[in-house]
């Protein structure tokens, strides 16, 4: 009897042509190596990348999205001028934070969420004839962050 289901299977299996036959191939495993290798090279240029940016004072969007910013503007008055600033988007002057009294420490600050394209440029524009003070307690910021890519 098991002679005899060996040689039927035997058969079985001569009987069917080359061409017909189906061979399974296993895909080797990725290279998760190489892709975590790929991932730390651009994270590295992304932290060189935004030290740049953050030494130019001029943000860039990275990625189509909405992001928040926000600014503070400080100086001492003097009855002569303000402190201002503008949000500027490209060459467009948006929002101002703007404050101006005759004497003692005067700040304002404003803040924005705006939906950005790939390369658009952010930045704060000083108002003309108004001043800002700043020492090492940095009175004057500008910050911002993505809260969600589109």
């Amino acid at each position: 009897m098991k002679i005899s289901v060996s040689f039927t299977l035997l058969l079985l299996l001569g009987s069917v042509p080359a061409s017909e036959s189906v061979e399974c191939q296993r895909t080797s495993p990725p290279d998760i190596y190489a892709a975590l290798r790929e991932m730390t090279a651009s994270l590295v240029q992304l932290k060189a990348d935004m030290r740049f940016l953050q030494s130019q004072g001029v943000f860039t969007a990275p990625v189509r999205g909405a992001y928040n910013f926000q600014w503070w503007v400080g100086a001492f008055g003097n009855n002569g001028w303000g402190s201002g600033s503008w949000l500027v988007k490209n060459a467009d002057q948006l929002f101002m934070a703007y404050e101006q009294q005759a004497a003692g420490f005067m700040s304002s600050s404003k803040g924005m969420t705006l939906l950005l394209e790939v390369g658009d440029i952010v930045f704060i524009r000083l108002q003309a004839n108004t001043a800002v003070f700043d020492d090492p307690g940095h009175h004057n910021t500008f910050s911002g962050h993505l809260l969600f890519p589109m």
